[in-house]
């Protein structure tokens, strides 16, 4: 195990306090090996249904294509993601709910493990209209495949991304946990810095092309929680083979 501290003690003092009030045995037993969640490889699409009595829905979509962790991806999937579906001016969001007025709320992200032995898994949501189920499925399809291009949108994301990094500050305890972060990625400098680099010289073009290696092609476990009975279960059926989930099996009563 280890021993985080932050606080006003220099190391002597916490030293001192540990060695008085942390009894440990000589040599400590070996940790196990656990891995208590495999995340599971997305090679099909499939839907999963849960019962939930509203008058909207919540769909997610969420891939994993068995990629790990790659430092030199990273400026270029930061800048996809706030392109894409990181705010309000994102694509995603525009498209979804501003121009075609499918979704209540809308994003998209490429997210990156905690761990080198985790993959990178892409994850969409939108809350929409239960009889608007199927139109919001088939737009984000469209724009997951052929994401729409705009230089305005581009050079939001490329501002809004450089302003976050340059008044981001990691202070107080978050040292300890970016530093322990940094560790599990195998990472020996803050990520930030080379991100902060790369990013100001990239093009729309950049993020076409990462768009067409990391997403376009991805196949999809689709999760939805609504009221069966207003759903169009036929049209549900094209994204996959459906599997309806109980309340016993995700809550155990």
């Amino acid at each position: 195990h280890r021993i985080m501290y932050y606080g006003p003690e220099n190391e002597k003092e916490l030293l001192s306090t540990l060695n008085s009030l942390h009894n440990v045995p000589a040599k400590l037993k070996p940790v196990p090996e656990t891995d208590r969640f495999k995340q599971v490889e997305t090679n099909e699409n499939k839907v999963l249904l849960a019962e939930y009595d509203a008058k909207q829905i919540y769909l997610g979509m969420v891939s994993n294509d068995g990629r790990s962790f790659d430092p030199k991806v990273e400026a270029t999937r930061e800048l996809y993601n706030e392109y894409f579906g990181g705010s309000m001016n994102a694509i995603v969001f525009q498209e979804m709910r501003e121009a075609r007025g499918l979704a209540y709320s809308a994003n998209a992200y490429l997210n990156a493990p905690t761990k080198l032995k985790y993959p990178y898994t892409m994850r969409t949501f939108i809350a929409t209209q239960n009889d608007k189920m199927d139109d919001a499925l088939q737009a984000f399809h469209l724009i997951l495949k052929e994401m729409p291009l705009s230089e305005n949108a581009f050079n939001l994301a490329k501002e809004g991304l450089i302003t976050r990094l340059r008044t981001n500050r990691i202070i107080k305890e978050d040292v300890l946990w970016n530093y322990i972060y940094a560790q599990d990625l195998g990472l020996k400098v803050d990520r930030r810095k080379e991100i902060f680099e790369k990013v100001p010289s990239m093009t729309l073009s950049d993020i076409k092309a990462f768009q067409e290696e990391w997403v376009k092609k991805r196949t999809y476990t689709y999760y939805i929680l609504g009221k069966e009975a207003d759903l169009d279960l036929k049209a549900l059926e094209k994204y996959g083979p459906i599997q309806k989930v109980s309340q016993e099996e995700l809550f155990g009563y």
